[in-house]
């Protein structure tokens, strides 16, 4: 599970472990959720989210059993 803000803390990245969503953060209205696929990655569960320096990209971690890691990314749309 994981949590982070933009660099302008105007959007929150979250995830419960399988899914990535993005919010507004003065509404709290949901931005976008995206379905993360694991395959080829045994037990994978996202452990980190964050934004580019830009605030243009999200990402999201995984941890992949013992043998490394998968990154995920989007493209936020302005």
């Amino acid at each position: 599970r994981a949590i982070a803000f933009s660099p302008d803390s105007a959007s929150l990245a979250a995830s419960d472990g399988a899914v990535l969503m993005t919010f507004e953060v003065e509404s709290h209205a949901p931005v976008d959720t995206i379905t993360l696929g694991f395959s080829g990655c045994a037990g994978g569960e996202v452990h980190k989210v964050g934004f580019s320096r830009g605030g243009q990209l999200v990402f999201a971690l995984a941890r992949c059993g013992d043998t490394g890691g998968k990154l995920f990314w989007a493209r936020l749309e302005p």
